[in-house]
């Protein structure tokens, strides 16, 4: 079994392929977050009108890279890499500097522009010095063959029961075990946010990775002022876990219903083109 999610045009399928050979199969899941494109949003449509289609897409767009950056500087992190913040117009290091630190990092090595993301990548390097939890995997591609579900765990986690000073100034009381964890950095969280890190557990689950006592969310744009400032922590129990994935196979089924034929347009785009 190979799950990999589309890239570019069409990442709202993951390619899921079984056998090998003459008796290979290839199937394609929508991913979680699609699926959960059927719950209603009213105040993103409030949001677009008070700013206009055209400039509320190109903000979220600028949002979504700037997500994409952080999380892969999270990544690299976690792996014992280098993140490096280079402003463009007052870069701190050169080209030839950036190409040192890359060689001693194996070529693990993430680069943030501006100083929004890298804030968020010191606060993320806080909250992993206080909980101190032991990767168990990063980027993991997660899938139910059962539901047609697939999506993408930001880390899973082992981590030791304990008061943890991560949502502000009250210790978030943690049970050891293993948790699915995922990495927020827009404005707000929604229940979606929950809905989702919830069905990736029960596919983490029937996958058989493990078994967890929960689930995660680390929040780099709160309003909170103490503790480490800025960021939140929400923690999913197993009680929560179960009323959030039932939301959102609720939802799901709704998509199913009225896109479950629907399949991803494959275009292979060529990586060098000569004359």
């Amino acid at each position: 079994m190979k799950a990999e999610s589309i890239e570019w045009f069409d990442d709202r399928f993951y390619k899921i392929t079984q056998g090998k050979d003459k008796e290979e199969t290839v199937d394609y899941f929508a991913s979680v977050t699609t699926k959960l494109g059927a719950l209603a949003k009213p105040f993103l449509t409030r949001w677009y009108g008070d700013l206009g289609t055209r400039e509320a897409k190109l903000r979220a767009m600028e949002a979504a890279d700037r997500g994409s950056r952080v999380h892969y500087g999270w990544q690299i992190y976690l792996l014992k890499g280098a993140v490096i913040y280079n402003n463009n117009k007052n870069p701190s290091y050169t080209s030839q500097q950036i190409n040192e630190i890359d060689k001693e990092n194996e070529g693990k090595t993430a680069i943030l522009y501006s100083q929004e993301e890298m804030l968020s990548m010191y606060k993320m390097q806080q909250w992993d010095k206080i909980v101190n939890p032991k990767l168990m995997a990063t980027e993991k591609t997660l899938y139910s063959m059962k539901h047609r579900d697939a999506g993408t765990a930001d880390t899973i986690f082992e981590i030791k029961e304990g008061e943890y000073l991560v949502n502000g100034n009250k210790p978030l009381m943690i049970k050891g075990g293993n948790y699915i964890h995922d990495l927020k950095t827009g404005k707000s969280i929604g229940n979606d946010s929950k809905m989702q890190v919830s069905c990736y557990l029960k596919m983490a689950e029937e996958m058989g990775i493990a078994k967890f006592e929960g689930a995660l969310i680390t929040h780099t744009q709160a309003k909170i002022k103490t503790g480490i400032a800025g960021l939140a922590t929400i923690l999913l129990t197993r009680e929560d876990v179960e009323k959030y994935y039932n939301d959102y196979r609720n939802i799901a089924s709704v998509w199913d219903s009225q896109f479950g034929t629907l399949k991803p347009k494959i275009f292979k785009i060529p990586t060098l083109i000569k004359r």
